[in-house]
């Protein structure tokens, strides 16, 4: 689970990046990135049944869509004029990350009271 935390945190960190240097950079969906696509794979079957499972979803969704909500404004070239509503965007993004790591850490434990998963197969998460 570490992995999937580093990769949101240089998620972030590469969408402050693109408004500080008021340079576009490519979305990556909760879908598309390399957590979205292992969530979609058959490797999750044995974690799927861990109460906090259900959780995943919503503030993976939220990190994702607040990060590249706020990158939209350099698309429109914008950015001056939003500062605003990227500050809240970014804001939105923290307080999801806080909460999906935290779903996370309880779906590992969780798993690891029931023996569902052996997380050293996280390491097969791949891009």
């Amino acid at each position: 689970m570490n992995l999937v935390k580093i990769d949101h945190v240089l998620f972030k960190t590469n969408g402050y990046n693109a408004i500080i240097n008021n340079k576009h950079t490519e979305t990556v969906t909760e879908k598309s990135c390399r957590f979205g696509k292992w969530l979609a794979s058959d490797d999750t079957s044995k974690i799927k049944s861990c109460p906090s499972f259900s959780k995943i979803d919503k503030s993976h969704m939220l990190v994702h869509t607040a990060v590249n909500s706020a990158l939209g404004y350099i698309k429109d070239e914008t950015v001056e004029e939003n500062y605003g509503k990227i500050i809240e965007n970014f804001k939105n993004s923290e307080e999801a990350s806080i909460e999906l790591f935290t779903t996370l850490t309880d779906i590992q434990q969780e798993s690891r009271r029931t023996k569902q998963y052996s997380w050293k197969e996280e390491d097969k998460i791949e891009a």
